[in-house]
């Protein structure tokens, strides 16, 4: 069951077709796949790593919940020449911030 004013994980990646930063041809596949996750309005996935060889990608990383986890998963399967997706992101729990939030709340 998704959280009252949370986005369901295909909603947001239909949301963020990444304004076709994945189309453009001329990046290689792990630069398509940094600017996706770095144009995601979750800050906790602008540093998730991706290791690819011919198709297969592989995500590395932390993420605060299961949630964002298949999140960047499924941004990732958005990018063109995706093929396979091994997600090692590890799940971890949140950082509490001086304000009171956990690091990977909206």
């Amino acid at each position: 069951m998704a959280d009252e004013g949370v986005p369901s994980v295909a909603k947001l990646a239909a949301a963020t077709e990444v304004v076709s930063i994945h189309r453009r041809a001329s990046l290689t596949l792990p630069h398509r796949l940094r600017r996706c996750f770095r144009a995601s309005p979750y800050t906790v996935l602008h540093d998730i790593e991706c290791d690819c060889q011919e198709g297969a990608v592989t995500l590395r990383g932390e993420a605060a919940s299961f949630f964002l986890k298949q999140v960047a998963q499924e941004l990732a399967r958005k990018v063109q020449g995706v093929e396979r997706i091994t997600n090692r992101i590890d799940v971890v729990a949140a950082k509490p911030h001086r304000n009171g939030r956990q690091e990977g709340d909206c």
